[in-house]
């Protein structure tokens, strides 16, 4: 079971995630709207990810500050970075989704087929920032019983999503005549990045299982 010290740096992980899954909920709906919409939300998103920044300084600064064994210090600030760029990843999508208003005249039907596609594959990263976050509950209460489903549920989104990548990329390279550069490389680009988001949650449940069972020896 955890300490005192060990349960608040976990409430603090939390509520990082959170911001997290925040900023991809605004994500989501930025990429459905329209040019004005997807600037105000992205400048939310923004809001988020220096809020993230600040947090991300505190959490480190309780991880050093000596109330955090030194043998566990070096796995929560890796999970720390790896929150950090979970965050940033989203932050940086959130730019790209504001940016899509200058390719609204290339825009072909099929190229908006393929964005619902990617819309979905947002939505199922989404997925993997709230089971991160059940995670983090059930350290946090104690109930580690449940935690190897949390992270097996984690990898399996995470593999789902390669197949959605792989499926993706391979209709826009299928379609590359109705798909004009530079848009072509926009979306490829950004599928990748959606990859990542969800290569970095599987990162971060498999470094607090680590941590987990280093704190149980």
């Amino acid at each position: 079971m955890l300490i005192t010290q060990e349960i608040t740096l976990f409430q603090e992980l939390r509520r990082h995630t959170y911001l997290s899954l925040k900023a991809v909920e605004l994500l989501i709906e930025a990429y459905e709207g329209n040019a004005d919409r997807r600037n105000h939300l992205y400048r939310k998103i923004e809001k988020l990810e220096k809020e993230g920044d600040r947090l991300s300084n505190e959490i480190t600064r309780l991880i050093l500050d000596g109330a955090i064994i030194v043998s566990l210090q070096n796995y929560l600030i890796t999970l720390m970075d790896i929150l950090d760029n979970i965050l940033d990843t989203i932050h940086f999508l959130g730019g790209e989704t504001y940016r899509r208003e200058y390719f609204e005249k290339i825009r072909t039907k099929e190229v908006r087929a393929i964005e619902k596609k990617i819309l979905n594959y947002l939505k199922h990263s989404m997925k993997s920032i709230e089971e991160l976050i059940k995670l983090l509950d059930k350290v946090i209460s104690g109930e580690w019983e449940d935690i190897i489903d949390i992270t097996t549920r984690i990898e399996e989104i995470e593999e789902e999503g390669d197949d959605m990548k792989h499926l993706l990329i391979d209709e826009i390279y299928s379609k590359w005549e109705q798909v004009r550069e530079p848009y072509f490389s926009y979306l490829v680009h950004f599928i990748y990045m959606i990859d990542e988001l969800e290569d970095l949650c599987e990162d971060a449940s498999n470094i607090i299982l680590i941590t987990l069972q280093h704190i149980r020896t």
